[in-house]
């Protein structure tokens, strides 16, 4: 029965060329009008995954739903919005006359394509530029371009492969938010080296390594699984050393200082009120705690770390 919250699913997916596996086995879902993080290194076969999802290739094995249903590759490529690392962008055409272009290519008719075009511009901010050459854009601007023609089909599901990739720190904060506003109205799966930016704007993370999978869940899910490390910051005028190695012997914190603050660390589940309770009760006179929020970053490498073990 299909399931009505599924936007995009996965089930035993595998890819093999003579003598490789490229995928092996992969399994995940993406939920209707979710951003979807997709994560992993170079090699780890993001960029095949992608072009299965969106019929460019064809998997040796497994099945992919759209919406739901089952789709063969042929009818994935009428579902799904798709904006490669490269945008297929032509520079010497008019941003207008390109968009109508990609219209045309998907069998739209006139009337169709101009509003097909005319949301998309209008999604993507590109008013004032819809008359001038792509070739003589900032790269900020061609990368809005190159979304616009992934949303001209008209398509719920957008796979976005790298959109921020060699963009200055203002064009990667513009594309983020236009992002997070085609959340709701579409499904987006996001491909993305930049993890700080992949914690702002996803709902949900997929990782995989080696062709294989090696996480998927919530943001949350993800971290609590990976975390390692747990990590606070103090700040107490009576941190003496007698209070440090009793952390150490009985909670098993590590502390370092750092100025004024002092930095605690463990490799166990310690509640922060736990800790707290143990600093006041040994009278060290705290003047701040806090526990410091985990980084995608250190989730992503203790993910990869446990995968080759």
């Amino acid at each position: 029965m299909p399931n009505s919250t599924e936007a995009i699913g996965l089930v035993g997916v595998s890819k093999a060329y003579p003598g490789i596996n490229a995928l092996t086995d992969i399994n995940f879902s993406v939920s209707r009008g979710k951003v979807h993080g997709f994560l992993g290194p170079n090699g780890a076969g993001k960029s095949t995954t992608m072009n299965i999802i969106t019929g460019l290739l064809h998997e040796s094995a497994g099945t992919i739903r759209l919406m739901g249903q089952e789709c063969v590759p042929s009818e994935r490529k009428k579902l799904i919005g798709y904006l490669p690392e490269q945008p297929p962008i032509y520079p010497q055409m008019l941003v207008r006359d390109y968009l109508e272009f990609v219209a045309a290519l998907h069998g739209q008719k006139t009337t169709n394509a101009k509003n097909s075009v005319d949301k998309a511009v209008a999604s993507c901010g590109l008013e004032e530029v819809l008359n001038r050459m792509i070739g003589n854009l900032s790269k900020g601007y061609k990368q809005r371009v190159g979304i616009a023609q992934a949303l001209v089909l008209g398509a719920e599901i957008l796979i976005l492969d790298e959109p921020t990739v060699g963009l200055d720190p203002v064009s990667v904060t513009e594309i983020r938010n236009l992002i997070q506003n085609l959340k709701g109205e579409h499904t987006v799966l996001l491909s993305s080296h930049l993890l700080h930016e992949i914690s702002l704007v996803c709902d949900d993370i997929t990782m995989i390594n080696h062709g294989k999978l090696v996480a998927t869940g919530s943001l949350k899910e993800i971290e609590q699984k990976f975390s390692g490390a747990e990590r606070f910051t103090l700040k107490a005028d009576q941190f003496n050393q007698e209070i440090r190695q009793k952390l150490k012997t009985s909670l098993d914190v590590d502390s370092e200082q750092k100025n004024d603050l002092w930095s605690l660390q463990t490799n166990k589940k310690i509640e922060a009120k736990k800790l707290l309770a143990f600093l006041v009760e040994h009278q060290a006179d705290v003047v701040e705690f806090y526990q410091d929020k985990t980084q995608l970053e250190d989730v992503f490498k203790q993910a990869m770390k446990k995968e080759m073990q």
